[in-house]
């Protein structure tokens, strides 16, 4: 599925965020052990993740599904 143009990656050093026309939709945090911890609006628990890029690679494909199916073609 292709990105979509209103969704928003930002991410420092401690944290990643994915927004959708500026709603969070979510956000990857980086623990004081090294790891990063995954919450998005579709999950119930938070995920682990080794990298950010981990955690990039598990919410793409959701957050590009959950944007394109906001969108309403006219």
């Amino acid at each position: 599925m292709h990105p979509h143009p209103e969704l928003v990656y930002k991410r420092t050093d401690k944290a990643m965020t994915c927004q959708f026309r500026e709603q969070l939709i979510a956000v990857a945090v980086r623990l004081d052990d090294g790891w990063w911890e995954l919450q998005s609006m579709e999950q119930d628990e938070p995920t682990l993740h080794a990298t950010w890029q981990d955690a990039v690679l598990e919410l793409r494909p959701w957050a590009r599904q959950y944007a394109w199916s906001q969108t309403t073609l006219h």
